[in-house]
């Protein structure tokens, strides 16, 4: 009988310890001083958040925008609809980059960048589930009604 998880013997990368070897990528552990590399939120705090993409940046004490350039202030209207928000950053792969040793290059990107930064991989990998969905009904339900 296993005391801990330590004691099973599970893959590297389903051990808890193991974060560096989740991705077999050159992970690292984000720090609170880190920030956001396209919009410059900082990681582990709580943010005061605008739906058209402002945000407060309370070190600099200004508004910012999606992009991280300082933004106009909102107004009364604008601001009754601020959302706190804590701000988590995660390792990213950037698109087709490698660094000089053949390695993947990571971007440092917060939970409201990362799905932009993915896009179109997310939407080709959708599109080709549908399909493969289609294909399972066609293949053992016949055609979809019209």
């Amino acid at each position: 009988m296993f005391t801990s998880l330590r004691d099973m013997q599970l893959p590297p990368f389903d051990r808890p310890d193991s974060g560096a070897h989740r991705s077999g990528r050159n992970a690292h552990p984000i720090e609170t001083g880190h920030r956001c590399e396209r919009c410059a939120r900082p990681h582990n705090r709580q943010v005061r958040c605008l739906p058209d993409g402002r945000w407060f940046d309370g070190e600099g004490g200004t508004w910012r925008d999606a992009q991280g350039v300082q933004a106009p202030w909102p107004d009364i209207v604008d601001y009754s609809h601020v959302q706190h928000l804590k701000v988590v950053l995660a390792a990213s792969l950037r698109q087709s980059a490698l660094d000089d040793t053949g390695a993947a290059v990571n971007l440092i990107l917060c939970q409201r960048c990362r799905p932009l930064h993915r896009r179109e991989e997310h939407r080709r990998h959708s599109r080709i589930t549908a399909f493969k969905r289609k294909a399972l009904g066609d293949l053992f339900q016949g055609s979809y009604p019209a």
